[in-house]
């Protein structure tokens, strides 16, 4: 059975490098804090953490790093590949709306 529940990781850090000059060369890095992983629900989270799914002690962090990134008027895409234990890369695509961003 499979069920979406919501959670957050409550530590992570991003490295981001952007030259306005040439976009094309953007790229960003998360580390991510495997352990730090919250549903506010222990025994979903224990769960979550064990051997059977993100492995915390053998894998404590999440780490990845874009693969690609396109710059549009109103709107950034960040491509990334993630490595998956099974050695199939996932992609995942994250697009941002500039003025989102500009906001922050």
């Amino acid at each position: 059975m499979i069920a979406r529940v919501k959670g957050v990781f409550e530590r992570y850090q991003a490295e981001v490098a952007f030259y306005p000059d040439d976009s094309s060369t953007a790229s960003v890095r998360f580390y991510i804090d495997a352990a730090s992983v919250t549903t506010r629900y222990n025994l979903r989270d224990e769960h979550l953490k064990s051997d059977l799914l993100l492995h915390v002690e053998e894998h404590p962090y999440i780490t990845f790093e874009s693969s690609g990134f396109h710059l549009a008027v109103t709107l950034a895409c960040l491509t990334f590949n993630i490595p998956l234990e099974s050695g199939v890369e996932d992609v995942v695509k994250i697009e941002l709306s500039i003025e989102s961003i500009l906001k922050k």
